[in-house]
């Protein structure tokens, strides 16, 4: 995993199995899990969301299977 912050944009990268597109596009409903056998709700992600939006924080993710998945937050 890395995380860096540049300026005002933090970025996470991690190196697991990542997610293809269709997924990528729910992770932020209510109560999506990818993986129905992992504890949870499902709620954590569209919470981040939320308050992202919120807060006026730009939210962006990138993944690809078996590669992995970016997490990009960009403050004001």
């Amino acid at each position: 995993m890395d995380i860096n912050i540049n300026e005002r944009t933090l970025t996470i990268r991690d190196y697991g199995i990542g997610m293809d597109e269709v997924e990528l596009l729910q992770i932020f409903d209510k109560y999506y899990q990818s993986n129905k056998n992992m504890q949870g709700f499902g709620i954590g992600l569209s919470m981040v969301k939320r308050f992202c939006d919120k807060n006026e924080i730009a939210l962006s993710f990138q993944s690809k299977p078996q590669i992995g998945t970016t997490v990009e937050l960009k403050f004001k």
